[in-house]
């Protein structure tokens, strides 16, 4: 596959596989992240070359909203992603923001994924974001304020 960005691309992020040993079975691979799409419908893909950039993979797509979901219709803004790889195992981690859970697409939360086989796969997304809470003075009782 010749890369291009044949789509709308942004936020274009860079890894490399340094993983050593007996886990250096993707050692040496490059990876690219990118937001790709347009308008309120952009996604986060991954495309990783063997040989330093001369050819590369066909892209994944790492978020995993999707119009089944129920939800965000499949059709909300995930955008800039970062990558890296884990040194010790080869693991490939992904974050970005993501405003699927809010339907006025302006509050965006931290989503990660994983992939264990080179960027062939990712874990589905899960938020990072954690909820924020205070205590009612008069009741006592813990309050969540939002999820940021």
């Amino acid at each position: 596959y010749s890369f291009d960005f044949y789509m709308e691309t942004k936020n274009v992020a860079v890894a490399y596989d340094t993983t050593a040993g007996s886990f250096s079975r993707f050692g040496g691979r490059l990876y690219v992240a990118y937001t790709g799409g347009g308008g309120t419908n952009t996604d986060v893909f991954v495309a990783y070359s063997d040989d330093n950039g001369t050819n590369w993979s066909f892209p994944v797509r790492v978020n995993s909203d999707t119009l089944a979901d129920n939800f965000s219709e499949g059709r909300r803004v995930q955008y800039q992603p970062s990558i890296t790889v884990d040194p010790a195992t080869g693991t490939v981690v992904v974050s970005w923001y993501d405003v699927s859970f809010d339907a006025s697409l302006t509050r965006a939360n931290t989503f990660v994924a994983t992939s264990i086989d080179g960027g062939d796969s990712f874990s589905p997304g899960a938020p990072l974001n954690q909820k924020k809470f205070a205590l009612d003075a008069i009741t006592g009782n813990r309050v969540e304020l939002e999820t940021v």
